[in-house]
């Protein structure tokens, strides 16, 4: 179970394969290595508006083509853009496999030159930027790239406003040529499929792509020039809010099972140290959320913790002693097993979602080195062999206050009283 197949078209075409003949439905997703950290300087949101662009069909008289003739057999359709990769992803019953390919085809091999229809999706963008306000401003996540010195390369991954109205269709053709090819680009496929009708299709359909392409893992600018530890803090007597970015490893750090890890023990649903610190013990929140985002080049730990504005100095306070506590805690060899052994069953019941699988797979195949880039059994091999010294090396970086980056919104009063008697200081140094 869960055993992908990996298979090199002539064209150099990467599918990963995973046959399930239980399964009543397909998941198809394509990843490309290219996304926010590849946009041109002064055209930022660039990738992302190639994504829009793809999506609008250029041969029908109806721009949302793709979607209905997905949407009809009932299915889904979806794609967004990252930090440094583009993912678009079908969802469909295993009777419409063959369909869906071809849809997929026409949206990745099929770009043409229509001025018209670039104007229309820039003016799309700019309104779904509206939700935040100017260039996003009102966001946490500008904010955030903000203190962490960067907005000039990386102004939020839509882009800017301005941005996005200066990016032409030449520039679009000359993106779409430098990163859509073979050699930067994996297919997915999980669910219940004929391997030979589908392997047919693909090489018919994905033909005309090119297979050479720029290198997008050379990044040549710095994505975090600024050290923790920084507070910003934001007035709102209604809504209160902590966002707690914490700079970490990146994809290719040997210690990745151990990061992913730790992320889950610390702030990953009910059973994490850091609810239970806030909620079980002291009251003083219900819930919070948990994002590791991890690129081929720099890692962030994104937690969001919702709270009752008066409550926004007592939980800072809270987190602050809390990450003291668990940099000391000691760890033993049963904990260490136990958690490993509920880490790698929560991955395994993922892993049955087919959607999941497959972008799963692709990660693992296009960003990762190819020590990392195998099936789930290697990946459980890694999580088994983590030592408690890697556990310590991982702790010490993520509950280190001095590499914390925190948002907070909320009732300033009782804060700003508690910043001006140094108090945060202190607790930070």
């Amino acid at each position: 179970m869960f055993k992908r197949q990996k298979i090199t078209l002539g064209n150099g075409l990467r599918l990963l394969l995973d046959q399930r003949d239980s399964s009543q439905s397909v998941s198809i997703c394509c990843m490309v290595g290219a996304g926010a950290l590849n946009d041109p300087k002064g055209k930022e949101g660039m990738a992302h508006v190639l994504e829009h662009y793809l999506f609008r069909e250029q041969d029908e008289e109806d721009s949302n083509y793709h979607f209905k003739n997905i949407e009809k057999y009932g299915g889904s359709i979806n794609a967004f853009t990252g930090i440094d990769n583009t993912v678009f992803e079908i969802n469909v019953h295993k009777e419409d496999a063959i369909q869906s390919i071809d849809v997929l085809a026409k949206i990745l091999c099929n770009f043409k030159k229509n001025a018209d229809a670039l104007e229309i999706e820039k003016e799309i963008i700019i309104a779904e930027m509206n939700d935040v306000g100017e260039d996003g401003k009102n966001s946490f996540q500008y904010i955030k790239f903000e203190m962490l010195g960067v907005k000039e390369s990386l102004n939020h991954i839509i882009g800017k406003k301005s941005s996005i109205r200066k990016i032409t269709l030449d520039d679009l053709f000359d993106f779409y040529n430098n990163y859509y090819c073979t050699d930067n680009m994996v297919i997915s496929i999980v669910g219940c499929f004929d391997k030979d009708i589908v392997i047919k299709e693909i090489e018919d359909r994905f033909s005309m792509l090119k297979n050479t392409s720029v290198n997008p893992k050379i990044h040549k600018r710095d994505f975090l020039k600024e050290q923790g530890p920084k507070l910003k803090s934001y007035q709102n007597p209604y809504n209160g809010g902590i966002l707690l970015c914490i700079p970490c490893f990146s994809l290719m750090t040997e210690k990745l099972e151990c990061l992913e890890l730790m992320a889950d023990i610390f702030s990953d649903g009910t059973h994490s140290k850091l609810f239970e610190h806030l909620r079980e013990k002291q009251g003083l929140i219900y819930s919070l959320s948990n994002t590791l985002t991890l690129s081929h080049n720099f890692g962030m730990m994104d937690i969001i913790i919702s709270l009752r504005p008066n409550k926004l100095h007592k939980i800072l306070k809270s987190l602050i002693e809390i990450s003291a506590q668990l940099r000391n805690e000691h760890y033993s060899e049963e904990f260490l097993h136990q958690e490993k052994m509920r880490f790698i069953k929560k991955r395994f019941l993922m892993m049955e979602n087919n959607a999941y699988a497959a972008y799963w797979y692709n990660e693992r195949e296009l960003i990762l080195d190819k020590n990392f880039a195998d099936d789930l059994q290697e990946w459980v091999s890694r999580v088994n062999n983590i030592t408690l010294e890697d556990i310590k090396f991982v702790r010490d970086h993520l509950f280190n206050s001095k590499n914390w980056f925190l948002i907070c919104i909320g009732n300033l009063f009782f804060l700003h009283k508690w910043l001006l008697t140094g108090k945060i200081k202190k607790m930070l140094a």
